[in-house]
């Protein structure tokens, strides 16, 4: 800043623009010293701004920060989608089971209209006779089999088991009857 820039195109080399009764030495000193404390004061902004500039460690905080609203942004919306896309899911599903549940009862009520009818008793009743025909076959096969069982576990012959040198005593094995 020059002389002509603080005090302006008119002023008077001796006056300073502090007024006719300022000494002009001290005027003049004082004026230095408020224009070396606005030098400092925006040297020390300068510093402050090249400082943050170069402060990586404050810069990757700032990223993260910034990284981590975004995520939790995206989580938010991500998270609407998916409550939305369930309710959608869960009427539709809803109305399945409405629309599942009324074909079961009209079939529900179909099969109990056939089984109510003259033709579907007529039926019923032939069923009963071969019910019985198969259960006494099932009864006379049991019989059968276990007969057959009891003939073959007959008499067991005698074993010979030597106890010692020229001795032998007949034994008899049973067999476990099961």
């Amino acid at each position: 800043m020059t002389s002509h820039d603080r005090h302006g195109a008119d002023a008077r080399p001796g006056t300073a623009g502090t007024g006719a009764d300022a000494k002009p030495g001290e005027a003049d000193t004082e004026e230095l010293r408020q224009e070396v404390d606005r030098a400092r004061h925006d040297l020390g902004e300068t510093v402050e701004a090249l400082a943050s500039k170069t402060d990586v460690k404050g810069m990757a905080k700032d990223k993260a920060a910034e990284a981590t609203a975004k995520a939790k942004e995206k989580a938010s919306a991500a998270k609407d989608a998916a409550v939305a896309k369930a309710v959608e899911a869960k009427d539709a599903a809803a109305a399945k089971a409405s629309s599942a549940k009324d074909g079961a009862a009209a079939r529900a009520s179909g099969a109990k209209d056939a089984a109510t009818s003259d033709q579907a008793k007529a039926r019923a009743g032939k069923g009963g006779v071969a019910v019985a025909a198969s259960a006494g076959a099932a009864a006379l096969l049991a019989f059968w089999v276990r007969r057959r069982r009891h003939r073959s576990s007959g008499p067991v012959p005698a074993v010979k088991v030597r106890l010692k040198r020229a001795q032998s005593v007949p034994v008899k094995v049973r067999r476990r009857s099961s």
